[in-house]
């Protein structure tokens, strides 16, 4: 099954009177950037700016109806189909939930939330997890900034993979940082 995670890749085309809205895909395996690419088209939903079409869940997409919801600006009911998928232990849904809870989207701003679902997403081996805890740690977002645990964190999500994570961990290199000399990650799950 493909998760399908929340990544603001939102190309709005007022001439056409829809808006197309690309969401980023959790392979299995490490996919090539090709391939990632090539999962985002394929995944394209046309939304109209009179109605909504709130597509259903399947085997190729566990979130869709509160992506769907969630892209209408339909907070609550996105917030409730992804609360319920994570506690059948989805951790696209987990991943999506942290993401509003990072946000503030359907409720007030929870870091602490945020990080919760993020650790029981990464502790299942999400990659999109393991890169929103480093990108908090980066940022001091309910926690202190700490930059060893953020690379840690996005050097743990990037060998499985996840692109966003190498980005970020381009953007330490180049603000001089190195790796850190052991990363205990493990142990803060």
């Amino acid at each position: 099954m493909k998760a399908i995670y929340l990544i603001p890749l939102a190309v709005f085309v007022a001439a056409m009177g829809v808006a197309e809205v690309a969401f980023a895909v959790k392979v299995w395996g490490a996919p090539s950037p090709a391939a990632i690419e090539a999962s985002i088209r394929g995944l394209r939903v046309s939304v109209s700016l009179d109605q909504t079409p709130i597509p259903d869940d399947d085997a190729k997409c566990s979130t869709c109806q509160g992506l769907a919801l969630l892209n209408a600006g339909q907070f609550a009911r996105a917030k409730d189909i992804f609360q319920r998928r994570a506690a059948a232990g989805d951790t696209g849904a987990m991943v999506n939930l942290g993401w509003m809870q990072l946000h503030g989207l359907g409720g007030p701003v929870d870091y602490d939330e945020a990080m919760r679902l993020y650790r029981q997403a990464a502790a299942k081996g999400e990659p999109m997890a393991m890169n929103q805890i480093g990108f908090m740690f980066m940022h001091g977002l309910g926690v202190k900034v700490d930059l060893d645990t953020a690379y840690c964190w996005f050097e743990w999500s990037s060998v499985q993979g996840n692109e966003f994570a190498k980005r970020h961990i381009g953007e330490l290199e180049a603000m001089g940082r190195q790796p850190p000399s052991s990363c205990e990650v493990v142990n803060q799950l």
